[in-house]
């Protein structure tokens, strides 16, 4: 063998071995990608789909929880959170959409029936950055929402809480006619 077809016969096993290397680590930083993905602020989000109505929310940095709830309907759609599954003593986020505007009241449920603002109560509103559309019959808010309120009518939403979802929506505007359709379940925060 002369010593120009050693010296490329050496220059393929290199790069052979080379391109060899190079697969294996690319394999192996794909095996520590996360399994779920990563949204605002590098926080997971997670979601719940039940009967055609959607909760998806990520805790944020700051002591927040960003939420949105998607649900088919043109009126009211309510989130509420417990730590028992029971709608009283449930905080309740309520939201319709009237010709392109949000409007929302953080709520509690006294009892069975009776959901009021929490400012009428003594408490203070938990949420902020409100958005929502109404769109072909469907209707989604966005808001965010305190993890740690400093009142009795707020359930502390921590990471990796259990928590029951009080999830529900009407046909009607107003917060004051009744839901079709309320389920409840339970989450991991």
């Amino acid at each position: 063998m002369s010593k120009n077809s050693l010296h490329l016969t050496r220059s393929i096993h290199f790069c052979g071995d080379f391109a060899l290397w190079g697969v294996f680590f690319i394999a192996l930083q794909s095996l520590s990608l996360p399994s779920q993905p990563l949204f605002t602020l590098g926080m997971e989000e997670k979601s719940v789909t039940i009967d055609g109505m959607t909760v998806r929310w990520s805790l944020q940095a700051g002591s927040m929880i960003e939420c949105t709830v998607t649900a088919p309907t043109t009126g009211w759609i309510a989130l509420g959170f417990n730590t028992r599954d029971d709608i009283v003593g449930t905080n309740l986020i309520m939201a319709s959409v009237e010709q392109g505007k949000v409007r929302i009241e953080d709520q509690y449920v006294v009892r069975a029936g009776e959901h009021v603002p929490v400012a009428t109560l003594g408490g203070t509103s938990a949420i902020s950055n409100v958005s929502g559309t109404e769109q072909h019959g469907i209707t989604t808010v966005s808001f965010r929402i305190q993890q740690h309120p400093e009142d009795r009518f707020h359930h502390h939403l921590t990471e990796a809480a259990s928590v029951f979802l009080i999830c529900a929506y009407s046909m009607e505007d107003d917060f004051a006619h009744h839901s079709r359709f309320r389920k409840h379940i339970r989450v991991t925060l």
